[in-house]
Parts: C-alpha cells; sequence; structure tokens
C-alpha cells in the first residue's frame, strides 16, 4: 500500500476556477482506502501546485492499494520500457515517459527508494503522488512508478517501515 495527497478539488478544476462534481467517482467499492485522521492532523492540509504558480490545493493523505491509482504509464517490463496507459488522460502528462532515460530513472530509483521524499511534503514535485477522486495521478507519476516497480520487486520494505512508524497500518508485501 501506498500514500496518496487526494486533492479536495482537482487540480483542472482550480485551473478553471471551478469546482469538480465528486457524486460519480467512479471508484469500486471493493477498493480499500484508508485515512488516518490523526496522521492527516499534523501532515500539511495544503501543497505548492507548481503548475499552477505555486497555488495551494487542499489534499489529505490516504492509503491505497498502488494498482489502484491510474499512472500515466505502466512498466513494460518484457520491452524494458514505459508505455502509455490507455486508461489515462495522456494530456495530463507533460513528460516524455516513453524515453529509455525515464524507464532506466524508474529501475534506478525503485531499489533504493527514499521513503520520505515520497510519502511527505508541502511541493507537488516531491512527496506522495497527488491523485484526484477518480484515482488518477495528477503529479507524480514517476513517483507513483518508482513505488509500483519497488513493490513489484520487492524493493519497498523501507517505505512500508516508513508508513508504519507514521501511524499506517501497512504490512510488509502489501501493494
Amino acid at each position: 500500500a501506498v500514500v496518496v495527497a487526494k486533492v479536495k478539488t482537482t487540480i483542472d478544476a482550480l485551473a478553471e476556477g471551478k469546482l469538480p462534481d465528486f457524486t460519480n467517482t467512479g471508484l469500486k467499492e471493493s477498493n480499500e482506502i484508508i485515512i488516518n485522521n490523526e496522521l492527516n492532523a499534523t501532515l500539511p492540509d495544503k501543497i505548492y501546485a507548481t503548475g499552477l504558480n505555486d497555488r495551494m490545493i487542499d489534499v489529505h493523505y490516504e492509503l491505497r492499494n498502488i494498482n489502484d491509482i491510474i499512472l500515466s504509464h505502466e512498466i513494460d517490463t518484457q520491452g524494458l520500457s514505459l508505455k502509455e496507459n490507455p486508461n489515462y488522460p495522456q494530456e495530463l502528462q507533460p513528460r516524455d515517459r516513453e524515453r529509455q532515460a525515464s524507464y532506466e530513472w524508474v529501475i534506478d530509483k525503485s531499489k533504493n527508494i527514499s521513503p520520505l521524499r515520497l510519502i511527505i511534503s508541502i511541493d507537488d514535485s516531491v512527496g506522495a503522488p497527488i491523485i484526484n477522486a477518480t484515482g488518477i495521478c495528477e503529479s507524480g507519476n514517476g513517483r507513483g512508478l518508482i513505488l509500483k516497480k519497488a513493490f513489484q520487486d520487492g524493493d519497498a520494505k523501507h517505505y512500508t517501515k516508513q508508513l508504519q512508524d507514521l501511524g499506517y497500518p501497512a504490512k510488509d508485501g502489501d501493494i
């Protein structure tokens, strides 16, 4: 399981000055979402959105299965590359993640992750991946791919331990 910063309003809606409609989020009832309200009281509830001229966005932190987060790309271990996720609106991804250098960066970082750099931040360029109400990663796709690869390869033990230390009921082997 991974911690995500879930926006209380989506980045696109903020940019357009509109509030989103959360009535039909598309989330499956079987998704396990754990919100640690005690921990949320100690974590920043606003993150600087650098893509929005450093405007602040409201967030809360949740524990989610990494496979329930819709990332911009998927890890193609057969072709040793990243490929576009057809379920992701690619216009939200400003980077060319299909370059070999992106794949190598994900592989390198997943083998030696820095847990706190993937959990807590007041800046959208580091910290937990930022998702919207439907689970689409709006910022932090690279960080999400790093975590996904680390869990796939069994390299997320330090990350899971850090989550436990922060009070989340994460278990070794949880994705």
